[in-house]
This record gives C-alpha cells, structure tokens and sequence, in this order.
C-alpha cells in the first residue's frame, strides 16, 4: 500500500472517531454548545486534509 493510501486510510479512521465524537457530544450538550462546535470544525480539518490527498 502506498504512502497516499495509508495517510487516507488513517484518516478515514480518524473522521470517524471525530464524527462520533461529535454525535456523542450533540448529544449530551447540544448542538451549539461550544464543546460541539470545536468537535465539528476538528471534524473540517479531517476531512480537509482527505480531500487534500484525493485531488
């Protein structure tokens, strides 16, 4: 598997620890609490970074 592959493959891991992470704390404070939001724009960069390798 190449370098690429393997970054994508992390991250794919990664933006689905962050989602649920989110999802839980959605949960639990609410969506526009302040813990939520950091969560979400974590969640941005992630998926960022994924797109980032794809092009």
């Amino acid at each position: 598997m190449s370098q690429s592959a393997n970054n994508k493959v992390n991250l794919t891991h990664l933006i689905e620890q962050k989602r649920e992470q989110m999802f839980k704390t959605a949960a639990t404070h609410g969506m526009n609490h302040q813990l939520t939001l950091k969560c979400s724009q974590e969640l941005d960069k992630l998926i960022l970074e994924y797109q980032k390798l794809s092009i």
